[in-house]
């Protein structure tokens, strides 16, 4: 069985002129055109979203159980990262 391309669909959103040309510069320095960059884009926010925001769901569940690390151990990690 074969199977379909996605349909595409056109989008139209406004920024400012500075973004536009650094997107342009980017596009061209990859040799990609705008879409390819901005759909890239959209892709890494759209997966970053949905990935943060299944950590805040296991957060909560891990709160709703009582699962919690002690103050000892929070002082322990602050510690350890200033003395990166």
């Amino acid at each position: 069985m074969a199977t379909s391309e996605p349909e595409s669909v056109s989008i139209t959103f406004r920024t400012l002129r500075e973004k536009r040309e650094a997107l342009d510069g980017l596009a061209d320095s990859l040799n990609q055109d705008r879409s390819q960059i901005l759909n890239e884009a959209i892709t890494y926010y759209l997966d970053l979203y949905h990935w943060q925001t299944e950590q805040i769901e296991k957060g909560l569940e891990q709160a709703n159980r009582g699962e919690f690390i002690s103050e000892k151990e929070v002082n322990t990690l602050f510690d350890r990262l200033e003395n990166q």
